[in-house]
């Protein structure tokens, strides 16, 4: 009774534990996998912004860092708004794969 109650069901059926721990728990914490990955991937966006000021590398950090340093607002804001976008659709696309892999989401 030291496992988890999601994998216990699997594990009584007449399967070998190596087959019941790769096919039901990745499948649980993929789900969970997915959604961190998505996340982190929108900080690494916003932390894109120093990396380039610090290291004088052109990108849309290093614009939105000269547009700030002259207070250029319009493309701040345009900026911004490629970045949120951006994040916006990795969660979503983390949300659709999340259900499409995960059926217990898709009631939800």
């Amino acid at each position: 009774m030291s496992e988890p109650i999601a994998i216990q069901g699997p594990l009584q059926a007449p399967l070998t534990s190596r087959v019941s721990m790769t096919g039901f728990a990745i499948g649980i914490a993929i789900v969970a996998v997915i959604a961190v990955a998505a996340v982190q991937f929108g900080f690494m966006l916003g932390g894109s912004i120093v990396i380039e000021a610090v290291f004088n590398m052109q990108g849309l950090g290093y614009l939105a860092w000269e547009a700030i340093a002259r207070n250029d607002f319009p493309v701040v804001q345009a900026v911004v708004l490629i970045l949120a976008t951006i994040y916006v659709a990795l969660t979503f696309i983390a949300d659709v794969a999340n259900a499409f892999l995960d059926p217990r989401i898709r009631l939800a």
